[in-house]
């Protein structure tokens, strides 16, 4: 019989992040300029299109859970403007949409973005559904 039992260590693995550096912390909502009349009108535009676009384009009748800006604001986008928002669930916003807007901005094509927000048949291949 052995004298000690053998200690075992925890593998310490590199953390891996799926977000580069500058978008890991953007601050909170307030703190990125939304104020009550966005949440005012965010509430609004989920009551008056309740459903996610994206899924709806596929044929699904998703709940969403965000109103987000077509043309992020960051990139000229106006904040209050009806036609530069719509309805979109969690999972549409964090790949599909995340990944036009890094193509567009890649490529130079921020004018092309709202366009394949509405229609399917014209974003670029490889694109995620």
């Amino acid at each position: 019989m052995p004298d000690a039992f053998p200690t075992f260590r925890q593998r310490r693995f590199p953390q891996v992040h799926s977000q580069p550096p500058s978008e890991r912390f953007r601050g909170s909502a307030r703190d990125r300029g939304y104020d009550a009349r966005w949440d005012r009108i965010s509430k609004s535009h989920r009551r008056k299109n309740p459903f996610c676009v994206l899924c709806e384009q596929q044929g699904l009748a998703t709940l969403a859970d965000d109103v987000d800006h077509i043309v992020p604001l960051e990139d000229g986008g106006l904040r209050y403007d009806p036609l530069n928002r719509w309805s979109i669930c969690r999972r549409h916003h964090n790949t599909t949409k995340r990944w036009l807007e890094r193509y567009a901005r890649k490529h130079g094509m921020l004018d092309q973005l709202v366009g394949w927000c509405r229609d399917p048949d014209t974003r670029p291949p490889r694109c995620p559904r």
